[in-house]
C-alpha cells in the first residue's frame, strides 16, 4: 500500500492538483487508504481519502486527469467529493471478499477434505484462533465475521466473504491456516 500511495501522490501532483498537508515538522499530503493491503496480496479495489484544494475540475475531468499519470493497470474508477463531518472510508467499509488460490502444486490430499473443513466451520458458532504479536497472545472468536465461503475445486479457489467491526475481523491467513488446516 506503500507503493500505491507513492505512484498516488505522484500522480495527483503531475496533474497539476494540490494537496491539502498534515500539520507538524514533516508535513504530509493527506491521503489515508481506508486499509491497508497486507503485504503479498493483490487487491482490485482500494478506498482512499485525498484531501486535495479545490481543484476547479468536475469529477470525470479530475479523474480522468488523475488516471493520464497512473502506470499501467493501476486506474481510478470514481471521484467524490466528501463532506468533512461524514465518515472516513475507514470508518464507511464494514466488509471485504478475498479469493484465496491454492497454488497448483498442493497435493490431492490437502484438498479432498477442505469442503467438509468449511463445512464443519460454517456450522459452528464459534471458531476460537490464538493470535500472539506485539509481546502478547489473544484469543479470537473468528466464526461471528465469516459471512460466507464458497469454495471452486477446479479452480483451487476459496472464496470468503468477510466482515469487521471495531472489535475485529479475520486475516486471510488464519481462514487457510487454521479453518481449512492448510501449510
Amino acid at each position: 500500500h506503500l507503493e500505491l500511495s507513492a505512484i498516488l501522490t505522484r500522480a495527483v501532483r503531475l496533474a497539476g492538483l494540490s494537496f491539502r498537508y498534515s500539520e507538524g515538522f514533516h508535513p504530509h499530503p493527506r491521503l489515508s487508504f481506508a486499509w491497508a493491503t497486507s503485504v503479498g496480496m493483490e487487491s482490485r479495489e482500494e478506498y482512499a481519502d485525498i484531501e486535495i484544494i479545490d481543484p476547479g475540475l468536475d469529477r470525470d475531468p479530475l479523474r480522468d486527469a488523475v488516471n493520464r499519470r497512473l502506470p499501467s493497470g493501476v486506474a481510478v474508477l470514481d471521484v467524490a467529493a466528501i463532506d468533512p463531518a461524514a465518515p472516513s472510508r475507514a470508518e464507511a467499509i464494514r466488509g471485504f471478499r478475498y479469493e484465496l488460490t491454492l497454488p497448483e502444486e498442493t497435493s490431492e490430499e490437502d484438498i479432498a477434505p477442505i469442503p467438509g473443513r468449511i463445512a464443519a466451520f460454517l456450522e459452528a458458532s464459534a471458531f476460537p484462533v490464538v493470535r500472539e504479536g506485539k509481546g502478547k497472545t489473544q484469543v479470537k472468536d473468528i466464526r461471528p465475521y465469516v459471512v460466507a465461503l464458497d469454495w471452486t475445486p477446479e479452480a483451487r479457489r476459496l472464496t470468503a466473504t468477510v466482515r469487521f467491526d471495531p472489535q475485529g475481523g479475520v486475516r486471510p491467513a488464519e481462514l487457510l491456516s487454521r479453518v481449512l488446516d492448510l501449510p
